[in-house]
C-alpha cells in the first residue's frame, strides 16, 4: 500500500486516505467473495465517501466566501467609478488607475500602488474628490 502511494507522489493526508480506500475496497471484495451480504458495507461506505465530499464542499465554500464577496462588490464599484477618478478610501488618497475583479488599484501621490478590495470600496465613505472628464463613459 505505502508502494501506491509512493508511486501517485500524493502528499501525506491523501496519501494515507488512498491507502485506506484501496484497503475498504480489497476488504468489500473478499467479504463478496466469502459470501457475506455487503449491501450494507457499500452503503456505509457509499455513506462515509458522501459525507467526505460534503466536508470538501463546505471546507471550499466557506474558504472562497470573502473572494466572492470582494468578486460581486467589484460589479458595484466598477459601475460608480471610472479610471482616472481621485477618491480617499480608509484614510488613502489616490487617483483610481485599475478596477480589477476583486479590488480597485489607486495610484498615490507618491507614486506608489494601493490595492483596496472592492468590499471596502462599499462599506467605506469614499470621497470623490475629483472626476477625470477626458475618460468618456
Amino acid at each position: 500500500m505505502q508502494r501506491l502511494g509512493e508511486q501517485m507522489d500524493l502528499p501525506s493526508p491523501l496519501k494515507q486516505a488512498t491507502e485506506g480506500v484501496v484497503i475498504a475496497l480489497f476488504v468489500l471484495t473478499a467479504l463478496a467473495q466469502v459470501g457475506v451480504p455487503t449491501a450494507i458495507l457499500t452503503g456505509l461506505v457509499a455513506l462515509l465517501l458522501l459525507a467526505a465530499a460534503l466536508t470538501f464542499a463546505l471546507a471550499f465554500g466557506l474558504g472562497g466566501r470573502d473572494l466572492a464577496r470582494h468578486v460581486s462588490a467589484g460589479r458595484y464599484v466598477g459601475n460608480a467609478y471610472r479610471l482616472g477618478d481621485q477618491v480617499q478610501v480608509a484614510g488613502v488618497a489616490g487617483t483610481i488607475s485599475r478596477l480589477e475583479s476583486a479590488s480597485t488599484v489607486l495610484e498615490t501621490e507618491s507614486g506608489d500602488e494601493v490595492r483596496v478590495p472592492n468590499q471596502l470600496m462599499l462599506d467605506s465613505i469614499v470621497t470623490l474628490t475629483a472626476r477625470d472628464q477626458n475618460v468618456a463613459d
